[in-house]
């Protein structure tokens, strides 16, 4: 993914510094970068974000800042109860 994607002002400056060619770290925070924008689907990525996130938490709470959101979505009580509703019937 180029270095040119980045979304956050903290990225495209992590991006700044680092060396040139293919970089992990780099990689990681555009990944969190999408996953706070553009959410995480399904359990797989569910579990990678939460991967990520644990692995860098100060940079995932910088970036999360900058984007105006939020690292965890806060519980949907009514839609809990709503799914174990249907279990229940079930």
């Amino acid at each position: 993914m180029p270095r040119h994607e980045a979304r956050t002002k903290f990225v495209r400056r992590v991006a700044e510094t680092r060396p040139g060619g293919f970089d992990t770290y780099l990689e990681d925070l555009l990944r969190i970068e999408r996953a706070l924008v553009d959410g995480h689907r399904g359990v797989a990525a569910t579990m990678a974000y939460m991967n990520l996130i644990s692995r860098y938490p100060r940079e995932t709470e910088a970036i999360a800042a900058e984007l105006g959101t939020t690292v965890l979505e806060p519980f949907n009580e009514e839609k809990i109860d709503e799914v174990l509703g249907d279990r229940l019937r079930l």
